[in-house]
């Protein structure tokens, strides 16, 4: 069989045993796989996730006992669906999640993507957050104060280097 990296349809086994020396962690168990598609179905309305993208979110939102902090390293090409790891793990985690991006521009437009892809009803909300972003500050500060409770929110913070920089304001 020759491996894939998409999952066509029900007919095609979710994990080909050859993708297994792809990744230093361990596959999903069914049932962790089974709440990531739903998700990305639900939230983000994508139907045939990759794999890479499943067993990524998987070890990051359901780390074994051994990893107190998981850590992740996505090197894919442009396009192949990075950002949907990060802003799935964002949303099955709940609260807070901060993204430093390399440029501006990219994260303006992640956000752009969040607010547009998202379900609405799912509670993913995103934020820009650069050195010159007042106004976006007092959006998500008044945003903040109307939350009830953020552990039913995902609100994932898109922040650019400079926004650590001396003179910033949020520095």
């Amino acid at each position: 069989m020759v491996p894939t990296d998409d999952i066509e349809d029900d007919t095609v086994p979710y994990v080909d045993n050859s993708l297994n020396k792809m990744y230093s962690f361990p596959p999903p168990t069914a049932e962790q796989r089974s709440m990531i598609v739903e998700m990305l179905a639900t939230v983000w309305s994508v139907t045939r996730p990759r794999e890479f993208q499943i067993r990524a979110i998987s070890h990051v939102v359901f780390p074994p006992a051994d990893t107190p902090v998981p850590r992740l390293g996505l090197f894919r090409k442009t396009g192949e669906g990075k950002s949907l790891v990060f802003n799935a793990i964002a949303t099955m985690l709940r609260g807070v999640s901060i993204y430093i991006g390399p440029l501006v521009a990219l994260s303006a437009d992640q956000v752009s993507s969040v607010l547009e892809y998202s379900n609405r009803r799912e509670r993913v909300y995103a934020f820009l957050l650069n050195s010159t972003s007042g106004e976006e500050a007092m959006k998500l500060g008044k945003f903040l104060l109307s939350l009830s409770r953020c552990n039913r929110h995902s609100l994932i913070l898109y922040a650019s280097p400079a926004m650590f920089q001396p003179g910033s304001i949020w520095s």
